[in-house]
């Protein structure tokens, strides 16, 4: 059964409505009686729900963001730092890789050691190659070639084997100085 045909440059197609009311955000999309959300799609800072700061939309304030960071710091578990292992400035990308290097830098920022939120950080290793990688690649219901899937075995267990680092993470454990 077929529907009904409407063409393009048919009257049926669309017709221009004059007494429409719909809330119009700024950049010209309708929301119908959805001001919320218009005001909301055309605005780009907003009032901090917590504070009342003013923000971008889809931030946090500076203030809160702070506030709530210094409390995860401050409930993780803590260890003292031996001024040899791996450490980072909380919430940043600044590391220290020895006690001399970390001492600098409080004295460049003239900052007292114990002013400084550290963290101990994590060592990253190589993940292994997952065959999913190409699974944009491959049409549905196909494979990877035989040689390719036995290399990639090959190479997922000479990853496996290799706990060389290659870089650092901060962790979750605080570094008392």
């Amino acid at each position: 059964m077929e529907k009904e045909q409407v063409l393009y440059d048919s009257p049926e197609a669309a017709q221009l409505k004059t007494n429409l009311s719909s809330w119009l955000s700024r950049d010209g999309r309708l929301f119908g009686e959805n001001e919320h959300l218009a005001c909301y799609c055309g605005a780009t800072h907003i009032n901090c729900e917590d504070c009342g700061e003013v923000r971008r939309i889809n931030t946090n304030c500076e203030p809160c963001w702070e506030k709530k960071q210094k409390e995860k710091f401050d409930l993780m578990p803590f260890e003292k730092w031996d001024g040899e292992a791996p450490v980072a400035i909380f919430v940043t990308d600044t590391y220290f890789f020895d006690l001399g290097y970390f001492l600098h830098y409080c004295d460049v920022h003239e900052l007292k050691p114990e002013e400084i939120d550290l963290v101990f950080c994590e060592p990253n290793y190589a993940n292994q190659i997952d065959a999913d990688y190409w699974c944009d690649d491959i049409f549905e219901g196909g494979e990877l070639p035989a040689e390719m899937a036995e290399a990639l075995d090959k190479s997922n267990e000479i990853i496996g084997r290799n706990k060389t680092i290659l870089s650092w993470s901060p962790g979750n454990k605080r570094a008392i100085y």
